[in-house]
């Protein structure tokens, strides 16, 4: 990985981050308080209606009317800005997002070997990622890599054991990743072979 796929990635991770956050600022907003001062709001409009008010009982509705205005329109400005950071935060994280993948885009198979060398094995078992596919496995293929998990690992597992990078995880977990990886698709053809007899 490049420093700057590194960047954009670390970036992306941290708008994420601050998105969710902003998120669950919004989820605790509480927004029955709203509903209940312009629900009171509606009412205190109407008792103002009403004919024949006494001049104590107008004062106190109207005084009691601005009390509610300003909670209605303090929770509604506090909804607003809370609402407005969720959508700032979305836009910085899929700026994010759409920065990394196009520096992913643009990488070569240079760029990546050890993809390359993957994609390799992957070949001389008749598994290849259709370009109509957006260079993914198909259908086809990926229940191709499930049968043919074990010779796939056997060759696999060596290839990732024998490269040299700053950032590689340990022999133990490269080893323990493989195994594990490759016992679930054994599993999946088991399972799916049980289903085929019933």
């Amino acid at each position: 990985m490049s420093e700057e796929e590194r960047q954009c990635q670390n970036t992306k991770i941290i708008a994420d981050v601050a998105l969710e956050r902003a998120k669950d600022n919004l989820s605790r907003f509480n927004a029955e308080d709203l509903k209940f001062y312009k629900l009171e709001r509606v009412k205190l409009n109407n008792r103002l209606k009403a004919r024949g008010l006494s001049e104590e009982s107008r004062n106190e509705l109207t005084e009691r009317k601005q009390e509610i205005e300003y909670w209605v329109s303090a929770l509604t400005a506090d909804q607003q800005r809370l609402k407005s950071k969720v959508s700032s935060r979305r836009e910085i994280f899929l700026d994010a997002s759409k920065a990394l993948k196009e520096i992913r885009q643009k990488k070569t198979k240079s760029d990546t070997p050890t993809v390359a060398t993957i994609e390799n094995i992957f070949l001389t078992y008749e598994i290849s990622p259709a370009k109509y596919h957006g260079g993914k496995l198909n259908g086809v293929d990926c229940r191709e890599v499930m049968y043919k998990a074990k010779d796939l690992f056997h060759d696999v597992k060596p290839l990732l054991l024998s490269i040299s990078h700053p950032h590689r995880c340990s022999n133990e977990m490269i080893i323990q990743r493989c195994n594990i990886f490759q016992d679930i698709l054994v599993t999946l053809v088991l399972i799916c072979s049980k289903i085929r007899i019933k």
